[in-house]
């Protein structure tokens, strides 16, 4: 699927944080629908193309996982049919939607079944992710937490393969008229792309939306607003405020401090 799409972005600052070759537990975090799923799939991919046995990859999905000890069952089951050495790569997709799951996980690891693995852990739930994962003290190896925001417009213009040097804020000030007018004529082809990502915020499926359709549908609105706030409205009970600083935030940065 992820080869017949218009835009096809490669996450490869996500993969460059994750050692292949060491036993670790990683956390990635983001919301729904920005790729961490594809993500997955497209590291699956690199290491059966690398030669590593498909046996020896597993990837999980814990939509449909009653609890966690159900989960740590079939953990179990998919551990025991590895060789002795019990080295392997899983991919353990959503994993917040099971309650309590770092116990699950702590219990695997103590009990040496995937410590010697390689372990990603998804989860659209930010704040249940981040936080589970500190109670896993000591049991991280070389694994770290990634955070997948939505892309930045120079990421963006990866996935069209536009690459633009970038230059410091010193060099571009230092910049002739002369200088200044060559660099809009130059740049001047990136309003086009600069429109899409303005209409799309950075996430990946709703620059194919626009794309394909010249325009988002209401339907994704209302997704893009639900993973922006749907964390505070969970944890905080708090979305009319963060409602209330996004509208109130343009002002504030624009208005000129007092001076006494």
């Amino acid at each position: 699927m992820y080869e017949t799409k218009k835009y096809r972005y490669h996450p490869s600052r996500i993969l460059e944080q994750i050692k292949f070759d060491e036993p670790g537990l990683y956390t990635l975090r983001g919301p729904r629908q920005i790729g961490k799923t594809t993500t997955i799939k497209l590291i699956i991919k690199k290491l059966i193309a690398e030669g590593i046995n498909p046996r020896k990859i597993l990837y999980f999905p814990c939509d449909n996982v009653k609890d966690r000890f159900e989960f740590t069952e079939l953990m179990i089951r998919y551990v025991k049919t590895l060789p002795e050495s019990k080295e392997a790569f899983i991919f353990v997709d959503e994993i917040t939607v099971i309650p309590e799951w770092q116990l699950a996980i702590k219990y695997l690891i103590d009990n040496g079944f995937i410590d010697k693995s390689v372990i990603l852990l998804t989860g659209s739930s930010a704040y249940d992710l981040k936080i589970s994962s500190e109670k896993l003290p000591g049991r991280r190896g070389s694994g770290r937490d990634i955070i997948y925001l939505p892309l930045s417009f120079n990421e963006f213009l990866k996935g069209f393969q536009i690459d633009i040097k970038r230059i410091s804020l010193t060099d571009f000030l230092n910049l002739s008229m002369e200088d200044l007018e060559n660099f809009e004529t130059k740049l001047s082809f990136l309003k086009r792309y600069y429109d899409i990502y303005w209409n799309t915020g950075g996430f990946p499926f709703a620059v194919n939306e626009f794309l394909e359709n010249g325009v988002l549908k209401n339907e994704t609105f209302i997704i893009i607003t639900d993973l922006i706030l749907g964390d505070a409205e969970k944890y905080l009970k708090a979305r009319l405020r963060i409602r209330e600083l996004l509208t109130k935030l343009p002002r504030i940065i624009v208005d000129p401090l007092p001076i006494p």
